[in-house]
């Protein structure tokens, strides 16, 4: 499990804001484990994820359940974590999320997810279907404001943003670009399998206008001073 620098360093300022009263944490959505290696600290961990094989390398408790139905009772773990998760979950999947984890959180919970994030530029297209879809899955965008009303009963306490700083393009621009210039695809070594019909994405760098629109884009990204942190993490406490 090779992790990038980037990542690294989100994991590693997430794990820093676990408050020190912390004696057992669940970690929703907890995939191969990454996040909880490095938690250095004699916290009981437990993990909860819908993949069987994933995981498996997760070094604490496991249980393999559906994050909208956690097998758990109330009030049971001092801190409820979840990293990177949210933001791939439908309205009726997430509504059932946001109650199961602060039903199950006795004193804090910890998300975090990315910050104010433009969909659009991550946008692919079914080479089969046609179907556009998020490359990494994302099918909702969180600012401030939705992260103050995240959780019923448990106030934000502290937020901290995470990882390097990206510049902001307007979601219009990637939508001119990709729809009207034909820029599909990016450079995904792992290209994603369409929800839809399971095959990968189309691979077209687009007409003209696109591709003249695109390296505008580019350019923008590289010299704009107007930048945003990709990530956010938020602590709540429970009331």
């Amino acid at each position: 499990m090779e992790l990038s620098e980037k990542e690294v360093t989100r994991i590693s300022e997430t794990v820093e804001m676990i408050p020190q009263d912390v004696d057992s944490i669940l970690e929703v959505g907890c995939g191969d484990g990454r996040v909880s290696k490095f938690i250095r600290r004699n916290s009981k961990l437990t993990g909860i994820d819908i993949d069987s094989i994933r995981i498996k390398t997760f070094s604490g408790n496991r249980i393999i359940a559906d994050i909208s139905e956690l097998p758990i009772r109330n009030c049971t773990f001092d801190l409820v974590l979840s990293t990177e998760v949210l933001e791939h979950l439908n309205d009726e999947t997430f509504y059932f999320a946001t109650s199961e984890i602060s039903r199950v959180a006795k004193k804090y919970i910890l998300i975090t997810v990315p910050f104010e994030e433009t969909l659009s530029a991550e946008w692919v297209k079914c080479s089969k279907c046609s179907h556009i879809f998020h490359a990494w899955g994302h099918v909702r965008r969180f600012n401030l404001e939705i992260l103050k009303k995240l959780f019923d009963g448990a106030a934000l306490i502290k937020k901290r943003f995470l990882g390097p700083k990206e510049t902001r393009v307007p979601s219009f621009c990637y939508v001119i670009a990709k729809k009207l210039g034909n820029v599909w695809g990016g450079n995904h070594e792992n290209p994603p399998l369409c929800p839809k019909c399971g095959s990968k994405p189309v691979k077209c760098e687009g007409n003209i206008f696109g591709k003249i629109f695109i390296r505008l884009i580019w350019r923008v990204n590289k010299v704009s001073p107007f930048k945003k942190p990709i990530w956010v993490a938020s602590l709540y406490q429970k009331s």
